[in-house]
């Protein structure tokens, strides 16, 4: 599925919890310190906020905050941290939340760790919405100007996979799902792509989950744009033909998932009557896919990858 966390330009990149910290200040009552300096987008360490909080005439435990540094909309995000009872929480967060205006701070994204889901309503009851997460943590964002927010939402998108594998007498390998809505009837080998995997290698995974079979990528033959999936979500299938490493290797259906899987001509495809799926098939005995260019990626991220079409110079 896809990722919704933010990166260091709007989204800013997820913590990978940040390290060294700066000294503590505490600030008596809930009250932070004004002299608390702004982060720039040129700050390189973390700002470590500790607040002592009064919650029903005592004092609770200091609350700590892991923040970015400001990035270049003006943003940070923030990792949660135990802070005692609730009630602390929310002193905290009030508190910070009125430092974060006074120096300026436009977006917050606040990422809770899934331990530390008791504070959620009070993040909720602040101004904070909710825009997605994992199993590790949820993550909101609070648009301090006030008015329309800007933050891009949640996820609005998965990416899926299907492989189209042909053999030299060009049969198509098919599968049978044991369970879901394809269950009984022949289909190509699909799934979704996880995280940071690219679109190739995600359809020879699942190939190879599936059937046993072990195929690389050749080209993506076309890319299907669908709405109205689970939850909402728009979906993007890129059709991806692979070309099987040994043909006479031993078919082996996943277990739980896979009922059956065999080569199979292509009028046995369920879906090969559609005129959309009919195409594919096309597209796949005949070749013209998309070619795929491989270009450095951002700093410290994984190669680029550029599809387009064949002829494309």
């Amino acid at each position: 599925a896809v990722s919704a966390e933010p990166s260091v330009s709007m989204h800013g990149i997820r913590l990978a919890r940040i390290g060294a910290r700066a000294a503590a200040r505490l600030c008596s009552h809930g009250q932070l310190s004004a002299r608390q300096p702004a982060l720039t987008a040129s700050s390189t360490v973390a700002c470590s906020v500790a607040a002592v909080v009064a919650v029903a005439g005592t004092t609770a435990a200091a609350c700590d905050f892991d923040e970015s540094p400001r990035d270049a909309y003006g943003g940070i995000t923030v990792v949660v941290g135990e802070a005692g009872p609730p009630a602390a929480f929310e002193g905290a967060l009030a508190a910070a939340l009125d430092r974060w205006r006074r120096d300026g701070v436009r977006g917050v994204w606040l990422e809770v760790p899934a331990a530390l889901v008791k504070y959620l309503p009070a993040a909720l009851e602040h101004g904070f919405t909710l825009r997605g997460g994992d199993a590790t943590h949820v993550l909101c964002c609070a648009w301090l100007p006030g008015g329309d927010s800007p933050l891009p939402p949640g996820p609005t998108h998965q990416v899926g996979v299907g492989a189209v594998v042909t053999d030299h007498a060009g049969r198509l390998l098919l599968v049978q799902e044991a369970v879901g809505p394809a269950q009984g009837r022949w289909k190509l080998p699909t799934g979704l792509c996880e995280a940071n995997e690219d679109i190739g290698a995600a359809a020879a995974r699942e190939v190879r989950e599936e059937t046993g079979l072990e195929v690389r990528p050749a080209e993506v033959l076309a890319v299907r744009h669908s709405h109205g999936f689970h939850r909402g979500v728009s979906d993007v299938f890129f059709c991806v033909r692979c070309e099987a490493i040994d043909e006479g290797a031993v078919l082996t259906p996943q277990a739980g998932e896979i009922a059956r899987v065999a080569w199979r001509p292509v009028a046995d495809a369920h879906d090969a009557a559609t005129p959309a799926w009919r195409r594919i098939y096309q597209i796949a005995a005949t070749g013209g896919g998309m070619r795929v260019d491989t270009y450095p990626g951002r700093a410290n991220a994984a190669p680029t990858r550029i599809y387009s079409s064949s002829d494309s110079v």
